[in-house]
Formats: C-alpha cells, sequence, structure tokens
C-alpha cells in the first residue's frame, strides 16, 4: 500500500517535477560507471578516427592528383591519334624548309582546334622523329625536330617504354617561368604500331600539384610530400626539396610497400606517424608525416576533461536537474505554441530547434513539413502558370502557320485581281514551300522533293529572268522511292548560288536519277564557274561560307545509311559541277503517300 501510494504522489507530479525525480534516480548512482567507459571508448574512438581522417584526406587528395594523371593520359593520346599528325608524319620526311614548315603548321593547327585538348596545361609539344627540316625547340609553336632532346635522358627512356607514358620530374621549361613535371609518350604509327613517329610532351605546372596538397593540414605541424618510384620529390612544403632525393629510413620503407598504410617511426627525437598511399598509374607516394602527439594527442586530452567533467556533473548532479528538466519542458510549450499559429493559417512560423534531442528533432520535422506544404503550394501556383503558358504557346503554334497561309492566299487573290500573273506565280510557290518546310514528315517521294525544287527554281527563275533554266531527266517508275526531306534542294541551291550565279551568260542546272541494283542515284550538275578539288573538300567538311547545307546533308544520310551511301563531287573550273547522290532503295506504300504542298488546306 506504501508502494502504491508513492507511485500515485510520482503521477501526480508535472512533468518537470517527474523528470527531476527520474534524474536524480538514474544518474547518480551509474554516473561513475558509465563515465569511466565511456570514456576509455571515446578515446579509442577519437584515436581511429583521427587515423581514418588522416587516411581519408590522402586518399581524396590521391583522387585529385590521379585525375591531373588521367587528364595528362588523356591528352597524350589524343595528340598521339591526332589524324593529320599520323597521316603528316607517316609519309616521306619533306626535302625543303617550306614544304617541312607547311607540314608543322597543319599540324600545329589540327592540334590546336577547339575542343581537341584541355588547355589547363602549361603547354605540350611534339618531337618529331627523323624530321631534321623541322624547327628546333628554341622556335616556339607545339611541334619540333628532335635535335636538342635526343640525347636527354628522359627521352632515351621515353621510347624505350614503347608507348607507355614516363613522367619527368621536376624541371625548368624553355622561354617559361616556374617549375614542372612533365608527362611523356612515345607516338606509333597507327599503320605499323612497330614504328615510332614522334614524342609527345605534356608540361604541368608543379603549381597545380600545390593547389591540391598545398591546403592539407595534418595536424599542428604535420605535412605532405609527394615522391616518384625513386623517392626524387614531385611536392613539398619547402621548394628547395624539389628534385631532391630525401635520404631517410621512412622513404626507403614507403618506396618498398604497396598500396596504402601506415606505421610509427621516429624522426629526430620524435616519435612520427607515416601515413602513405600510391598513385597506381605512376608509382607516385604520397606522404603524410604527422607527429604522434599531435594524432593521438587529442584523445587522450578529451578522456581527461571527460573524467572531469563526470565527477563535477555528479556533485552538482542536483543543481542542474531541474534546469535540465525545464530545459526539456520548455521547448515542447514553444512548438505547441508554433502549432497553434499554423492551426490559424500561418505557415511562415517555425519551430526552434537549437539542439539535437528529440523535441529538437521533433521541431525540425515540423519545420520540414511546413517547409514541404510551402514548396507543394508554390509548385501547384507554379505548375497552373506554366500550364497557362504551354496552352498559348500550342494555340499560337496552331494559329500563325495558318495566319500566314492565309495572308499569301490573300496576296494571291489580289494579284490575280491586278491581272499580275507573275506575283501570283511566285506566292503560289512560296506558299508551298511553306506548307512542305512545316511537314512533320521525315521522309517524303522523291516526286514532292522534285515538286518543291520546281516551286524553289520558278521563284528563282523570277528572279534571274533567262539567266537560268533547268532541265529534269528522272527515270520512269522511281517517283515512289523515298528520300529523307530537302535533299536534293541544299544540293540545286548550291549550284545555283556557287555555280551559275556568278557565272557569265546563260546558265543550265540538270536534275536527273536512275536505278542501279539495290540503290538510287540522284544527280544535280551545272555548267557553272566550277572549283578546285580542295575547296570541295572544304565544302563537304563545312569549313567555307555558305556550304554548310552541303555538309548536313552528306552527315544525316551517312548516319541514317551508312558510310557507303552520301555525296560524291566532280568538278573544274570553268567546266562546271556534278553532285552525284547515292541512296538505298525505299519504296513508299501507296496509302502512306501524301502530297505535302497540295490541295487545300
Amino acid at each position: 500500500m506504501q508502494s502504491s501510494g508513492k507511485l500515485r504522489f510520482f503521477r501526480k507530479m508535472n512533468l518537470s517535477s517527474k523528470i527531476f525525480v527520474a534524474f536524480m534516480l538514474l544518474l547518480v548512482p551509474w554516473l561513475s560507471a558509465v563515465g569511466f567507459i565511456s570514456s576509455f571508448l571515446a578515446a579509442r574512438a577519437i584515436n581511429e578516427q583521427a587515423l581514418n581522417t588522416i587516411s581519408q584526406t590522402l586518399e581524396q587528395a590521391k583522387k585529385n592528383l590521379v585525375s591531373v594523371v588521367d587528364e595528362v593520359n588523356n591528352t597524350l593520346f589524343i595528340i598521339s591519334m591526332d589524324r593529320e599528325l599520323q597521316e603528316t608524319l607517316n609519309s616521306p620526311a619533306p626535302q625543303d624548309e617550306f614544304s617541312a614548315s607547311q607540314e608543322v603548321s597543319r599540324i600545329n593547327r589540327s592540334l590546336t582546334f577547339p575542343g581537341g585538348l584541355n588547355r589547363r596545361y602549361e603547354s605540350f609539344k611534339v618531337y618529331a622523329l627523323s624530321r631534321p627540316l623541322y624547327p628546333p625547340l628554341w622556335a616556339g609553336g607545339y611541334v619540333f625536330n628532335d635535335s636538342m632532346v635526343k640525347e636527354e635522358e628522359w627521352f632515351k627512356k621515353t621510347l624505350e617504354l614503347q608507348g607507355k607514358t614516363f613522367w619527368r620530374g621536376p624541371h625548368a621549361e624553355l622561354f617559361k617561368a616556374g617549375t614542372f613535371i612533365s608527362g611523356l609518350r612515345a607516338i606509333k604509327s597507327v599503320k605499323n604500331y612497330q614504328v615510332t613517329l614522334a614524342v609527345a610532351s605534356v608540361e604541368v605546372n608543379i603549381s597545380t600539384l600545390a593547389d591540391i596538397l598545398g591546403g592539407i593540414t595534418l595536424g599542428r605541424t604535420g605535412y605532405v610530400l609527394l615522391v616518384d618510384k625513386e623517392g626524387r620529390v614531385l611536392y613539398h612544403r619547402d621548394p628547395q626539396k624539389l628534385g631532391t632525393v630525401i635520404q631517410e629510413d621512412y622513404i626507403s620503407r614507403v618506396l618498398g610497400s604497396a598500396g596504402a598504410g601506415n606505421f610509427l617511426t621516429t624522426l629526430g627525437d620524435r616519435k612520427t606517424l607515416i601515413f602513405y598511399t600510391t598513385v597506381e598509374a605512376t608509382g607516385w607516394k604520397l606522404v603524410g608525416v604527422v607527429p604522434y602527439k599531435e594524432a593521438g594527442g587529442t584523445a587522450r586530452v578529451i578522456q581527461n576533461y571527460t573524467l572531469l567533467a563526470i565527477i563535477l556533473s555528479a556533485l552538482a548532479a542536483a543543481l542542474w536537474a531541474y534546469r535540465i528538466a525545464s530545459g526539456i519542458t520548455q521547448p515542447l510549450g514553444k512548438l505547441l505554441q508554433v502549432m497553434r499559429e499554423v492551426e490559424k493559417g500561418d505557415l511562415s512560423v517555425r519551430a526552434e530547434a537549437a539542439t539535437s534531442d528529440e523535441i529538437s528533432v521533433l521541431a525540425s520535422g515540423f519545420n520540414r513539413m511546413l517547409h514541404r506544404i510551402e514548396g507543394l503550394i508554390g509548385q501547384v501556383v507554379e505548375a497552373t502558370a506554366k500550364q497557362k503558358e504551354a496552352e498559348l504557346k500550342t494555340l499560337q503554334a496552331q494559329v500563325n502557320p495558318h495566319f500566314l497561309y492565309n495572308v499569301l492566299e490573300s496576296i494571291n487573290w489580289m494579284a490575280i485581281s491586278r491581272g499580275a500573273m507573275d506575283i501570283s506565280k511566285m506566292v503560289t510557290s512560296l506558299a508551298g514551300i511553306m506548307r512542305y518546310s512545316l511537314s512533320p514528315r521525315e521522309e517524303v517521294t522523291l516526286k514532292e522533293e522534285i515538286e518543291n525544287i520546281k516551286r524553289y527554281l520558278a521563284i528563282q527563275k523570277m528572279r534571274y529572268g533567262e539567266k537560268i533554266d533547268y532541265v529534269l531527266d528522272i527515270a520512269p517508275g522511281i517517283e515512289n522511292i523515298l528520300i529523307p526531306k530537302f535533299t536534293l534542294q541544299p544540293l540545286v541551291e548550291n549550284a545555283l548560288v556557287h555555280g551559275l550565279e556568278p557565272k557569265t551568260g546563260k546558265g543550265e542546272i540538270k536534275i536527273s536519277g536512275y536505278l542501279k541494283g539495290e540503290d538510287i542515284f540522284l544527280m544535280v550538275e551545272d555548267n557553272g564557274v566550277g572549283c578546285e578539288e580542295g575547296i570541295i573538300q572544304e565544302m563537304l567538311a563545312g569549313k567555307t561560307g555558305g556550304h554548310l547545307g552541303l555538309k548536313l546533308v552528306e552527315e544525316r544520310i551517312k548516319i541514317k545509311f551508312g558510310p557507303s551511301y552520301g555525296l560524291s563531287f566532280h568538278s573544274q573550273p570553268g567546266q562546271g559541277t556534278l553532285v552525284s547522290l547515292r541512296l538505298p532503295r525505299r519504296e513508299a506504300e501507296e496509302d502512306g503517300v501524301h502530297e505535302i504542298a497540295g490541295g487545300g488546306r
């Protein structure tokens, strides 16, 4: 009965008093035991965490170094596989300086084409073998002969590696300030891998390594260094040590170890922790040097303070109990007040969540819920606005073409009513071209493409008069062959603008087509001014102004049907140009063929 009375009295207490009593009953007897155990576990965990943190720091720095190494290797590969470089260096060596200069200029332009190389690096060079007429290293540019470097040890080692990357340690570069490391690779002929054409070199400023490693802090006085497979320093916080070999036992031990790890050694009179990890692609070792007291001393300090805090907490438990109880109940009251404000419709209020206890977690969850509700309301408003905008754009997309057709039709009738039949014919042709262009179909019949070309040439004849004429010679039975839309029109336009327009006197365009086996051949021939073979190649590459349409037609056909199909050119200055187009034979089904530009709307 006495126990029941005590429980009844406990139940009648308010929440703050209950917490106070429970705190006193539970804390004092167990505080010492829990404190000793927790301090021991905390010290061990902190030690492990300190070691893991340092190891993770080195691993992250290693990833950044690997990205630099990968980018250098990728750049060396791009240089090695450059088409112009391979074709030029696989050809016989030039016999005069002018020819050599032209070769170097072509390679330089190819290597510096936009997007070809990552220009993050300080510079890159190509040392061509067996090209004595190429410029020497001091001449500037990217491509040189090997006269100034072929006796260098690093050059010989690069050749010995037969296409693998050789890393040259810290060194100076001609006409450049600073210290560099270089990745070098022998460029092998793609035609005969046994033949070495050149040596490519990509220079990385030491400041790049400093940007990665310079900001790493290991304790108060710890530091990192980077050494190559021979122990030569590639990075050190002391610039005077770059390129030197550190004669310390711990470096020898690191170089003899694979992968990553750590060990304890003595440097001078201090115990020191050595951490290391390996950059596998290069054999470099990234080393962290940390005094043992700085790595493990924090755990001991925390352990001592933890024990002291436990003792003081036990002595002051009675004084703090009520405050702790109040600290628990007061946030609950504040959270309840915020909930009442939300009930009134105010979603801008937020509960205070300054600690990490369960009440703060509850308050944070409540705040996230409010934020989510506000976001959903905003999304609904934004989605509604976007839907209205999309509906308006859809309506505009439907109205505008129809409006333009009506305008052209009105102009046509006005021209007819006034007897201006030339204007009527031109407007009718333009309307047909518009309908053809706006059709969603990607493929049309040859007949439809020819009809569109007729409309285009009708407009051009009104412009040029008797200066131009055209002839159609399409073999019977191929009208229903399917071809990509706007395949012939760019060829006709090219013949007119670049063949006949500069010509003196009357010009003629002949459009013909015939079947051969399972392929269809379409030709556009003009008797215009013609051009050189080199200009034709530039036209197909899209490098000359106004010829981008030819390049696009060529690319579309090859992507869709394969490399066996596409354009071919035959042209001579003053004798005109013949463009031949080869496509696979594909018949259109009768119910799938529709006139794009015919009749009414």
